[in-house]
């Protein structure tokens, strides 16, 4: 699957952001211990370079969570999709076996990731996937990020929507059986949402990222020079 093209889902009201990642990214925000930057994809070959999260294992004492905040607000239904890979880290364990955790949040406050929508591949330290709100599961899948060999070279190509009080989830293939038709996972929720922050984040791990496309009605951006923050996941304990 190419990275670099992409389709939506149904919404194309609003705005239509298009991050390429080709120049630096001014529309999203660091958060966590969050580290964003252009790396190698393969410790074993150095040819290969794209913009990577990751939370910084040098620096321990500033927690798992690797976020990133789009400064755009989307208080209502919005369209979000992109593509993400495992990134090759050693340190992290035997090949690819430490993949977890590649979230995506629409309608939160910017610091706090319980609150809001999450959509969750291979969660929970790759033992599930699910739709949560406000840090509640609505439904779940025992559906895994495969940490295979056989991955090593996969795109990931991930779709969000809440349209009309309906929540559509789509990773490639993964969701396909006879409840959630042509790999769509579909969930209802109607309740309105309280927040307007769209966050793409991971949690002890390292990922790639690869054209992002952001649609929706906005209502601005976020106040300028806001500083790295620290974020809340439902892994913290209070």
């Amino acid at each position: 699957m190419n990275p670099r093209s992409s389709a939506h889902f149904t919404l194309t009201k609003g705005i239509d952001l298009d991050e390429r990642f080709a120049n630096a990214p001014t529309n999203w925000r660091v958060a966590g211990a969050g580290v964003m930057e252009v790396t190698n994809r393969w410790q074993c070959d150095p040819r290969w370079t794209f913009c990577s999260l990751q939370n910084d294992l040098d620096k321990p004492y500033k927690g798992k969570a690797a976020v990133i905040w789009n400064k755009y607000k989307f208080p209502g239904d919005v369209s979000v999709d992109f593509f993400f890979s495992t990134k090759m880290d050693n340190r992290r364990g035997n090949p690819y076996g430490y993949g977890r955790d590649m979230n995506i949040t629409i309608g939160s406050d910017g610091s706090d990731l319980r609150k809001g929508i999450t959509f969750s591949f291979g969660g929970q330290n790759n033992t599930l996937s699910s739709i949560s709100r406000d840090g509640n599961i609505l439904d779940q899948l025992p559906v895994r990020i495969p940490t295979t060999m056989d991955y090593s070279r996969h795109w990931f190509h991930v779709q969000v929507e809440r349209l009309s009080g309906t929540l559509r989830f789509k990773v490639d293939h993964f969701f396909q059986n006879e409840k959630y038709r042509r790999g769509e996972w579909i969930v209802s929720d109607p309740r309105p949402l309280t927040g307007d922050r769209i966050a793409l984040w991971t949690y002890d791990n390292a990922v790639m990222l690869s054209r992002v496309r952001i649609s929706g009605e906005s209502t601005g951006t976020e106040v300028p020079g806001l500083a790295d923050t620290r974020v809340t996941t439902v892994y913290d304990r209070e």
